[in-house]
Order: structure tokens, then sequence, then C-alpha cells
């Protein structure tokens, strides 16, 4: 599977929609009665420009990291990751 970014008009399934979600689930734990849908927009942009950042730093960076990976009867398992 790719990794998909996500963009302002489209999060579904998408990195920038994996950080709204663990935005949202967090915020009441730091910041008691947040208004959840306060900066929504403002919000969804920053996810967007974060995530769209990271997938291009690692598509302009290949080399920059080292999967392992173990195969078990058809199924795989990322064993280590490493930065360079």
């Amino acid at each position: 599977m790719a990794l998909k970014p996500g963009t302002i008009e489209d999060v579904a399934g998408s990195m920038a929609e994996e950080m709204e979600q663990v935005f949202r689930e967090t915020l009441p734990s730091v910041v008691p009665g947040a208004d959840p849908g306060r900066g929504e927009a403002e919000r969804r942009l920053l996810f967007v420009a974060v995530a769209q950042g990271v997938v291009r730093h690692l598509a302009a960076n290949p080399d920059a990291f080292k999967v392992g990976v173990s195969l078990t009867e058809g199924t795989g398992e990322v064993t280590e990751i490493q930065a360079s």
C-alpha cells in the first residue's frame, strides 16, 4: 500500500486523517472543555501540509531508511526500522 498524505479535498484513509483523529481523541485531556470544531479548517491544512511534507521527504530520500521484514506463512511483520 502506498503512503497517502491526503489533500484538503480528500483526507479519507490518509496520514492527515490519522493526525486529525489523534488530535480529536487527545484534545479533551489536554484542553478540557475545548470546542473540537473550532479551527477545524486551519488544523486540516496543517495536518495535510505535514503529511505531504513527510511523504515528499521520504520519497526524496529512499536510502535514508533500512526496513527489516520477517515473513512467516504468507504474513509479514516489520522487525526493524533504522534511519541512517
